[in-house]
């Protein structure tokens, strides 16, 4: 189902982000709303059509916080804004600095090189026309109607190829074509709308996940490995195997050694008895 999350103000920009960007990068969006309540912001200077604020943040270092100036230069006439912070250049969104500023300055629409076309999520994806085995049923005849243009499109090519006029006639046909097509689909989606009395013809397309495929026989047992792996984990067997037989052999050397001790000690013990028990020759 189609979710959409629900604004946490009365801010345009933010419903501006909310038709725009996907949920995740609208929430990190929200979180820049949300954290504008740390920040206190003061007209500095004013030259010409350019603002120049310092926005003061209350910035969390480990478990103290800390005051940190950021300073926010302001177009009035085309809205462009730009911050010390550079958020906008790393993460692609507004900083909580620029919304600051937006508030003061009462701009209602951000402009549309701040919406960025990465983070839309109403791109139309070119996958989507690719046949495969779950593909989308409502999606089925664009995919054939898309194959039969391929089909038509690549034999004029072929043909308009051979020569320059032609070919640069075509690119006139499909320029004119193209500037066209814009107009031509808003006549024909208003056509729809009317007559069928609703005027969002993709109410009704759900795309759904992938459906699930059974696969033929007994699943694998042993998981799957590269060759690389497999000679890789060999010789740490044979090394753990020859780890065993070192001590192995330690062992055995090691009571080798002790009963050749012990059996000295013996005779040793034997000598001494014996010269104990000879009588001392006296003088």
């Amino acid at each position: 189902m189609n979710t959409t999350i629900s604004c946490g103000s009365n801010s345009s920009i933010e419903k501006q982000f909310q038709g725009e960007y996907t949920h995740a990068k609208f929430k990190e969006v929200q979180a820049e709303f949300r954290s504008k309540m740390n920040c206190a912001y003061s007209l500095n200077t004013v030259e010409s059509c350019f603002a120049t604020y310092h926005v003061l943040e209350d910035v969390l270092v480990w478990d103290r916080t800390k005051d940190h100036v950021f300073k926010v230069v302001f177009n009035r006439e085309n809205h462009d804004l730009s911050c010390e912070c550079s958020l906008f250049e790393f993460r692609g969104i507004l900083c909580r600095h620029v919304l600051c500023v937006c508030a003061q300055e009462r701009v209602k629409n951000v402009p549309e090189k701040c919406v960025l076309a990465r983070w839309n999520k109403n791109i139309k994806r070119k996958h989507t026309y690719i046949k495969s085995n779950y593909c989308v049923t409502q999606l089925k005849p664009q995919m054939d109607r898309f194959d039969k243009l391929c089909k038509h499109f690549y034999e004029v090519v072929e043909v308009a190829a051979e020569f320059e006029d032609t070919s640069k006639d075509l690119r006139e046909i499909l320029h004119q074509f193209t500037y066209d097509l814009p107009i031509r689909n808003a006549t024909t989606e208003n056509d729809k709308g009317s007559f069928n009395g609703d005027s969002n013809p993709n109410n009704g397309t759900e795309i759904h996940s992938p459906l699930r495929v059974k696969r033929k026989g007994r699943p694998p047992s042993k998981r799957k490995m590269f060759a690389i792996n497999k000679a890789i984990k060999k010789p740490s067997k044979r090394s753990k195997q020859s780890d065993g037989r070192g001590t192995n052999v330690c062992f055995i050397l090691f009571t080798t050694f002790v009963i050749t001790m012990y059996i000295w000690i013996l005779h040793l013990n034997f000598l001494f008895v014996q010269i104990c028990r000879t009588p001392i020759l006296k003088e």
